[in-house]
């Protein structure tokens, strides 16, 4: 039984999609924040986008836990989290406990611009708070 490509020809080109080869060619970013919060602060991760360069941005997630978690796990875990390009919204997120944004149109950084990226505690007790937001620069 023959293997390999249906036409069975020995070379083959792949077609990948930005990210991905990003990610081959070590262009990709990924951006991350977390600290313990207390009710009402938050924790933001910042980039600058490098001259000459453009940050595409793919996907945002946030994340919020207990710090206790025999007193608070099974309390409501209310998260907000945004990122933002020289003060414009680029993506708000909120959920319990956490949440995730795919962009399939991927938002942009130009070269000089400050990416902000901050997850807030809208709980009513300490919480671990991440952000995580990834994409690629070219």
């Amino acid at each position: 039984m023959a293997r390999g490509r249906p036409d069975f020809s020995p070379t083959a080109a792949d077609v990948v999609l930005r990210p991905e080869w990003a990610a081959e060619e070590s262009t990709d970013k990924d951006l991350y924040a977390s600290q313990v919060l207390t009710p009402a602060t938050s924790v933001s991760v910042t980039y600058v986008v490098p001259a000459g360069k453009k940050l595409f941005i793919t996907q945002i997630s946030i994340s919020l836990f207990a710090a206790v978690v025999a007193v608070d796990g099974e309390s409501n875990q209310i998260v907000r989290g945004y990122v933002t390009v020289d003060g414009d919204y680029k993506g708000d997120i909120g959920g319990n406990g956490g949440a995730g944004l795919s962009l399939s149109k991927p938002a942009i950084a130009t070269a000089g611009q400050t990416l902000v990226g901050t997850v807030e505690n809208w709980s009513n007790h300490n919480t671990y708070g991440s952000i995580s937001i990834n994409g690629y620069e070219r």
